[in-house]
């Protein structure tokens, strides 16, 4: 899994978390992509806010599978779309995937923590934006 900062030209930038399937998949769009106006891996359990608990959420966009070069990929766009940097890195495991559900366990590269137990549900679709909602716990 990789977190990108986008900046498209003209909008605001934003975060672009891409999980990686895991192999054989039936064509190279094999990353499942989520907008989010937060960075997930600096994702504090804990933290102000949640005292003592164990668990985070925040809300992600589901936009269109990604190709897997993104998953190395720095540097301008095509097509005036912008530029990207990788700004995090890591490993996960994808445990149950579903139309309308998706749970992973993932630990980010450097981290000193356990990994996380990611449990993400489609939250709502208006105006064509597809919001899921993700809690997290620590798998410590």
């Amino acid at each position: 899994m990789v977190l990108l900062r986008h900046e498209p030209p003209g909008c605001p930038p934003h975060f672009d978390w891409l999980i990686e399937r895991p192999p054989p998949h039936p064509n190279d769009y094999s990353l499942i992509t989520f907008r989010t106006e937060l960075r997930v891996d600096e994702i504090k359990l804990g933290a102000p806010g949640i005292p003592g608990a164990p668990e985070a959420d925040f809300l992600a966009e589901r936009i269109a599978d990604h190709r897997a070069l993104y998953l190395d990929f720095e540097g301008q766009l095509t097509e005036n779309r912008g530029a990207i940097t990788q700004l995090a890195a890591g490993a996960c495991q994808i445990i149950a995937e579903t139309h309308d559900a998706l749970w992973l366990l993932g630990i980010w590269t450097g981290a000193p923590a356990a990994p996380i137990e990611y449990h993400g549900a489609r939250a709502d679709l208006t105006a064509n934006q597809d919001y899921w909602r993700f809690t997290l716990r620590s798998q410590a």
